[in-house]
């Protein structure tokens, strides 16, 4: 006759295994008005992050206003928005429980922002 194992293994009685044990879950992204809402993994935590639909647009360069093309884009586009998002909370103080807003600029891959070119021709 076979015996169950014991029931006092790691991951028994409800408990996550040890490798579940470090995941964090993130919601997935959804469309609001006229942004896209999504999550990134931040210090073990979930960081709650939003960008723009011209955001898309001007990355993708697509400029739809169907929100499944947007969808699209962001999915095209999410290492890119995500790194953006990370940059843009390691640049400020730190707080987890505020949203990081990503805009057409902080996707802008252009070295200088317009005001610095604008600021140093003006300089000459």
């Amino acid at each position: 006759m076979r015996q169950n194992p014991p029931t006092t293994s790691p991951g028994a009685a409800g408990t996550p295994p040890p490798a579940a044990a470090n995941l964090v879950l993130l919601r997935s992204p959804r469309w609001l008005h006229d942004r896209v809402l999504f999550e990134v993994e931040m210090l073990g935590e979930a960081l709650s992050c939003s960008v723009s639909k011209a955001a898309i647009q001007d990355a993708g360069g697509r400029y739809s206003n169907l929100p499944r093309d947007i969808m699209s884009e962001f999915l095209r586009l999410r290492g890119q928005i995500e790194r953006a998002a990370i940059t843009k909370f390691r640049q400020r103080d730190g707080a987890m429980d505020r949203t990081v807003h990503v805009w057409s600029a902080d996707l802008d891959e252009d070295p200088d922002p317009p005001g610095t070119a604008a600021q140093a021709t003006s300089q000459r």
